[in-house]
């Protein structure tokens, strides 16, 4: 992924104990570049989530000619994905979208070691919060969403064989890839399980097969001043509908706090028909939203999948348990994009994000001392636990991480703690914080509505769902799937609440 998503950890940074060789490179690049190159001098740019970039400067007789280098790590070589994504950009710069363009597949590893792409330098912002919030990019926010979507139809007119060298993988079947991934990660999630079970009961028409580029967002993309400068990162290209690049870019997670529903900007029909005058073929509105509700769900099985690969010894074990507790923010989202008509009116907001929350509806005192004094029959089952709930992952795993960390980085450290890991800490803190403080009001109306429902916690609501035929029955489960996820989301960022 590019710079600015939502995956909070960060690669390993360029490996200083192999500074590139400077002849090595100058003689290499005289070959590639097709002139001589007197002298390279190399800085490592920031933004890469996924390989090492660096910036040549080559300086020839007619001048200094930059260049970028999108590399593997050591140790983490991929040349197959390398080839793809170097064939790929061929084909993108040859349709005339815009991107930085290919000069040479260095899938060898001749210029550093790794397999590489050389690319040429474009200048712009990648960051999208600076293109949503700076003065300097006011014009290019006007311009974006119809640079965005003729960009986007210029990627789908490219033909499948146009790009057959790179033997693409094709997404055929969108919902049961996402089963299959929730499945692999082994964590019960109700409102994960039903959000599959609604995409596939609404699944469109195929809007045709094209190429998709399959990270088109913000944070992906260079902007200047004027507008669009180029789209990065095409490691993620596949064959599929093209309607996926076009819900993606509408998922809230890629807005950043931005108001419009197409990349915080602009409206979607809007867009979608700057799509349709630029490509000749007009996207149903629906099929785009179910799109993104596709590509919402595959952020909230994502998060899961981040957590997981923390352990005590990675380096950013804290940043990816704090990655699985925004899963609430992705299921808060999908049962507002899939069960709209079976939600209770948002409860008012509370502007003390410490204060209580209600679920769909509100907790009334009665809820409250209705679940507290056994009004309602008791499941059978255990009861539900704070970590049941909250989870995952646990408050005690937080705190666990947050200890190690401290140990490490920070006591043991060499003071070169970052103020975005930081950050991360300060947000465990208050993450565990709020949660102590709201475990007795939400476990009490949580567990009165599961018993309504007859069960006890998470299996048993996963269970319903999976054996639920009539879907009226099927919609009774909502307020209470929203109420837990309200509680979740009051205690890991209160504020996707408030925002709109």
């Amino acid at each position: 992924m590019g710079a600015d998503g939502p995956t909070a950890a960060h690669p390993p940074q360029a490996d200083s104990s192999r500074p590139p060789d400077s002849a090595h490179l100058a003689c290499a690049l005289s070959r590639i570049l097709g002139t001589p190159v007197h002298e390279v001098a190399v800085s490592t740019l920031a933004g890469g989530a996924s390989r090492e970039i660096l910036r040549f400067d080559a300086r020839t007789t007619d001048g200094t000619r930059t260049c970028v280098l999108r590399a593997d790590h050591r140790g983490n070589e991929a040349p197959e994905a390398n080839a793809a994504e170097a064939a790929v950009l061929a084909a993108a710069g040859h349709a005339e979208v815009p991107c930085a363009r290919l000069i040479h597949d260095d899938t060898a590893g001749e210029l550093i070691g790794t397999p590489a792409l050389l690319l040429e330098h474009v200048t712009g912002e990648a960051i999208a919060r600076r293109i949503l919030r700076d003065e300097r990019f006011a014009a290019a926010r006007t311009a974006l969403p119809d640079d965005l979507a003729r960009a986007a139809a210029r990627i789908h007119a490219i033909a499948p064989a146009a790009v057959a060298r790179a033997e693409l993988t094709r997404l055929s079947d969108p919902v049961e890839r996402l089963a299959a991934d929730y499945r692999e990660i082994g964590i019960v999630r109700p409102v994960i399980e039903v959000s599959l079970r609604r995409l596939a009961e609404t699944r469109p028409p195929a809007g045709g097969e094209s190429l998709v580029h399959g990270d088109f967002r913000l944070g992906n993309l260079m902007v200047d001043e004027s507008g669009l400068a180029a789209v990065l990162d095409w490691e993620l290209a596949h064959l599929g509908d093209p309607d996926e690049d076009l819900g993606y870019l509408c998922m809230r997670a890629w807005r950043f706090g931005g108001l419009g529903e197409v990349a915080g900007l602009g409206d979607l029909d809007a867009f979608l028909d700057a799509y349709a005058e630029a490509s000749g073929r007009r996207p149903d509105t629906a099929a785009v939203r179910w799109w993104q509700a596709r590509a919402t769900l595959w952020w909230a099985i994502g998060t899961l999948r981040q957590m997981q690969r923390a352990h005590e010894e990675h380096p950013n074990e804290l940043e990816l348990l704090a990655i699985g507790r925004r899963c609430a923010e992705q299921e808060h989202d999908l049962l507002r994009l899939l069960f709209a008509d079976h939600l209770a009116p948002a409860p008012e907001a509370h502007p003390d994000a410490d204060s209580l929350p209600t679920g769909s509806g509100g907790p009334s005192p009665a809820v409250t001392a209705d679940a507290a004094h056994g009004a309602h029959a008791a499941p059978s089952g255990p009861a539900l636990t704070a970590d049941d709930l909250f989870s995952a992952p646990t408050a005690d795993e937080l705190l666990g991480a947050l200890s190690r960390w401290l140990t490490r980085d920070v006591v043991a450290g060499d003071g070169s703690v970052t103020a975005f890991r930081g950050r991360v800490a300060r947000n465990v803190v208050d993450l565990v914080r709020r949660q102590r403080s709201l475990e007795p009001a939400a476990l009490a109306e949580v567990s009165a509505g599961l018993a309504r429902l007859g069960v006890a916690g998470e299996h048993g609501l996963a269970q319903l769902i999976r054996e639920c035929a009539d879907p009226a029955d099927l919609a009774a489960l909502i307020p209470v799937l929203d109420t837990a996820t309200r509680w979740r989301l009051r205690t890991s960022n209160p504020a996707h609440l408030q925002e709109t």
